[in-house]
C-alpha cells in the first residue's frame, strides 16, 4: 500500500507528540524520509492541528492537549466509527474547515485501509458558517448572550433575536444541526427556541451574561420530539396503521423511545407520544400507501389533503381508478 501525504502528516504528528520539546524540520525530514521542503509544507498544513514553532528556535512542537488520547479500538469499533463519520462526508459537510479538521484528527483512530477512503481529497473551505459556529460555541462557553440575524423558512427577511446559547443538537432524520437557546426577555425568563444553524446569517457576542441550564434538563425536554421540534402543547398520541408487508422494515429500526407496536391481522399498529406530529410528515410520506394515519385527526386531515393534491397533480380520477387498483391494490 502506498504511503499518502495524509499518512506522512500523521507520522509528523506522532513524532512531535513523542518529542514534546520539539524537532527541527531537518530532524523530522530525516525520520520521516522525505525532503525538508516537503516537511515545511506539512508543518504549514498542520497549523490547524496545533503544530507551531517554538518561540525563539527553529523547532516545531505540538500541544498534546490538542489531540485525542490514544485509544485502542477493535476493528468492528473502527468500522462503526467510520460509518458515522461517512454520514458527515456524504452530506458534503467535510469541505467546511471545522469538519475537515475534526475528521483528520479522528482519522488517526482508524485502520489505515479504512481511513484512506473516509474523506475525498477535496480542498477545505473556511466557510462563513464555520466562523459563526465558532462564535456560538465561544458564547456558549463564556455564557454570553448573542445577537443573531436569522433567516426563518418561508420568510422574506431576516429576524433579529437576542438569545442565550444553551446547547447544540443534531436532528435525527436529517443532517441539520440546531442551536437550542433561550430568547432573551426583559420581564420574563428566557423562552426556549430551536434555531437551525444553517439559517443563522450573523452572530454578535454581547457583554450580557446568562446561566446555562442543566444539559440533562435540555435533553429531557427533547425526549418526546420526533426529531427536534418541540410543540406548544403537551405531546400528542400518534397512531399509524401499517400494511403487514412492511413489518420487517418497520421492526428493523427503533423509531422513537416511546413507541409501541402491535399486530392485528394484516395490519401493524404503531403508536407514540410525539411533541409535534407534523414533523413526522416526511417520514410518513416515505411509506407511501403502506401506512395510514389514524390519529391525531389533524395529522390525518393533512395527509388526506396531500392525497387529494397528488391525485389532482397526476390526473387521477374515477375513470382510471380500476387501473390504479390493479397496480397498487385496494
Amino acid at each position: 500500500m502506498s504511503i499518502t501525504a495524509d499518512h506522512r502528516r500523521k507520522q509528523v504528528i506522532d513524532l512531535l507528540l513523542d518529542n514534546p520539546d520539539g524537532l527541527s524540520p531537518s530532524e523530522i525530514s530525516e525520520r520521516v524520509g522525505v525532503s525538508r521542503q516537503t516537511i515545511t509544507t506539512y508543518l504549514k498544513d498542520l497549523e490547524t492541528e496545533g503544530v507551531s514553532k517554538v518561540e525563539g528556535t527553529y523547532r516545531y512542537a505540538i500541544d498534546a492537549r490538542e489531540h485525542l488520547r490514544p485509544m485502542h479500538l477493535s476493528l468492528s469499533h473502527v468500522w462503526l466509527l467510520y460509518l458515522q463519520l461517512r454520514r458527515v462526508v456524504r452530506a458534503n459537510l467535510h469541505k467546511d474547515s471545522q469538519y475537515s479538521t475534526l475528521l483528520r484528527r479522528l482519522e488517526t483512530l482508524l485502520h489505515e485501509e479504512i481511513a484512506d477512503h473516509l474523506v475525498p481529497q477535496d480542498t477545505e473551505q473556511v466557510s462563513h458558517r464555520s466562523r459563526l459556529f465558532a462564535d456560538l460555541v465561544s458564547a456558549w462557553h463564556d455564557e454570553k448572550y448573542v445577537e443573531i440575524q436569522y433567516q426563518a423558512l418561508h420568510r422574506k427577511g431576516v429576524v433579529r433575536h437576542v438569545i442565550a446559547p444553551w446547547w447544540f443538537e443534531a436532528s435525527v432524520w436529517s443532517d441539520s444541526l440546531y442551536l437550542i437557546g433561550g430568547v432573551h426577555g426583559k420581564t420574563t425568563d428566557d423562552e426556549p427556541m430551536m434555531l437551525k444553524l444553517e439559517r443563522i446569517q450573523s452572530v454578535r457576542i454581547t457583554n450580557d451574561s446568562f446561566t446555562r441550564p442543566d444539559p440533562q434538563d435540555i435533553l429531557n425536554y427533547l425526549k418526546p420530539t420526533w426529531g427536534i421540534w418541540v410543540g406548544e402543547t403537551e405531546p400528542v398520541e400518534v397512531v399509524l396503521r401499517f400494511h403487514h408487508r412492511q413489518k420487517q422494515r418497520l421492526l428493523e429500526t427503533h423509531w422513537h423511545p416511546d413507541q409501541q407496536i402491535s399486530e392485528d391481522g394484516e395490519y401493524i399498529f404503531w403508536k407514540a407520544q410525539i411533541a409535534e406530529p407534523r414533523e413526522m410528515l416526511p417520514w410518513i410520506r416515505g411509506w407511501g400507501a403502506d401506512v395510514e394515519v389514524m390519529e391525531p385527526q389533524s395529522l390525518r386531515d393533512e395527509m388526506i389533503g396531500e392525497a387529494r393534491a397528488l391525485a389532482k397533480l397526476y390526473g387521477v380520477s374515477d375513470s382510471n381508478r380500476d387501473r390504479l387498483r390493479n397496480m397498487f391494490g385496494d
